[in-house]
């Protein structure tokens, strides 16, 4: 225990504005409430509570006493990012890593806390708003079109450190949207530029009847906007909150949806690395939809960062030796194991514990638990990369053939023909009623202001 204590520092715990678990990316380490509680509402009660920002130093080799730890360098104790679509913790990204680079890298990926003031909370004085002399042949031209005046922005469904997500209505075709926003003065004091430059990238890539579809992207003087579908069934963590726990049979659906959608993720070499129910939406009909990419990357090979929610975390991400896709598959375990059991299979009031229970691969297995579904899950949560489910030769076949899957016809689920478990309670296009109310911002988008930022992000369009 002493060696992990070296090697782990703590990871602080901050109280979220709203009231979702969060997730993003920086550097500290983790000191978290107590979860350990065998009622599973106070269980997620805490879990919703609690918003870990991020890891100081990690291990570098396995903690079986024949250690020594390598500390990192520390970034700013302010630099906390929480992402908005999520109310677990999601502890932050040490460092960026670029393919094979090495995890003492001391590049600085976006300028230091140092940045200039937000224009958000110093704008500058629009020339309209100056007094003009009556007899001044002064003309002010208009303020050019935005992308986002195109939407009739509406409440809030998700809050973050640095932005949230609105509902909106499209004035070209009516239909309803998500727009996720996000402070640029805020991504760039936290270093989180590369990260959403990133996030964009990837999700103008793909299309999945899984993943959400991004319809747009643009940026104004203050704020960077994301234009998705409106998922409007809400996460699948507030019905697993309500169920306490998940029969077998629901769960086999909704792993198999997640199963396909890592599968298209991996063929292009793109690990998503935030694997919970929090980032699962279901859309109207009951199917899923994975959100928030702000953690997934490229990964051909190997990538250093540690990132994603810590009692998600598998072993190599703790160990800090570089890991590859195969972690999507220890998260797909996890989540099997959340929504047969009702709460992580890792959980500890001392962070250090719980590390150290993924280590080991300390597992809890309640009487309920089927032994076909025991051995899936040992195939999933095992630290033994050459024998993990999903990392081995035939890939995702050992885990789409696993006896657990009987009966489960995955052309079906690709087709989307089979009929989901539940069924969202949604009246109409427009209803949000599947997600939480939030206090609406104080400062309204699309103010033109001094921007300092805007060159930090080509590809969102003006």
């Amino acid at each position: 225990m002493d060696t992990i204590t070296k090697g782990v520092e703590t990871l602080l715990t901050r109280v979220p504005s709203g009231k979702k678990r969060r997730s993003k990316l920086n550097l500290t380490c983790l000191t978290m409430t107590d979860v350990n509680d065998e009622n599973n509402n106070n269980y997620h009660e805490h879990r919703r509570k609690t918003s870990a920002s991020s890891v100081v130093s990690f291990l570098s080799r396995t903690l079986s006493g024949r250690s020594s730890i390598s500390d990192m360098s520390i970034q700013d104790k302010d630099s906390v990012v929480t992402p908005m679509d999520s109310p677990r913790v999601s502890s932050p990204a040490i460092e960026e890593d670029n393919h094979l680079q090495p995890p003492h890298s001391n590049k600085i990926m976006t300028p230091p806390p140092s940045a200039p003031v937000s224009p958000v909370t110093r704008p500058m004085v629009d020339i309209e708003d100056q007094p003009i002399h009556p007899h001044s042949t002064q003309n002010t031209p208009p303020p050019p079109a935005q992308p986002l005046d195109n939407y009739i922005i509406g409440e809030t469904l998700g809050t973050g450190q640095f932005g949230r997500v609105h509902l909106a209505q499209s004035k070209a075709d009516q239909q309803f949207y998500a727009i996720k926003t996000l402070d640029k003065h805020d991504v760039v004091r936290l270093r989180q530029t590369q990260h959403i430059n990133n996030e964009q990238a990837i999700l103008n890539k793909i299309s999945h009847p899984f993943l959400v579809n991004l319809v747009d992207s643009f940026q104004d003087d203050s704020h960077l906007f994301f234009v998705m579908e409106y998922v409007q069934g809400g996460e699948l963590f507030r019905i697993l909150r309500k169920q306490k726990r998940f029969t077998e049979k629901t769960t086999k659906f909704y792993a198999a949806e997640v199963i396909l959608a890592l599968e298209y993720l991996h063929e292009r070499d793109i690990a998503y690395r935030d694997l919970k129910p929090e980032n699962i939406l279901l859309d109207v009909d009951g199917h899923v939809k994975l959100v928030d990419f702000g953690f997934a990357k490229k990964v051909p090979d190997l990538t250093w960062t540690v990132c994603g929610t810590p009692d998600y975390f598998a072993p190599e991400i703790i160990k800090s030796k570089g890991y590859s896709k195969s972690v999507d598959w220890w998260g797909l375990g996890v989540l099997i194991y959340e929504m047969l059991v009702g709460k992580s299979p890792f959980t500890d009031k001392n962070p250090v514990d719980m590390y150290q229970k993924i280590l080991d691969c300390r597992v809890p297995w309640p009487e309920h638990i089927s032994p076909v579904a025991k051995d899936l899950l040992l195939g999933l949560l095992t630290p033994d990369l050459s024998r993990r489910y999903g990392n081995m030769k035939d890939g995702s076949r050992d885990i789409k053939e696993h006896p657990f899957f009987e009966g489960i016809d995955f052309e079906k689920i690709s087709r989307r023909e089979v009929t989901p478990p539940f069924r969202p309670n949604v009246n109409g296009e427009g209803d949000s009623t599947c997600f939480e109310s939030y206090e609406e911002p104080d400062v309204p988008y699309g103010v033109h202001m001094a921007d300092p930022y805007r060159s930090q992000f080509p590809n969102f369009s003006k």
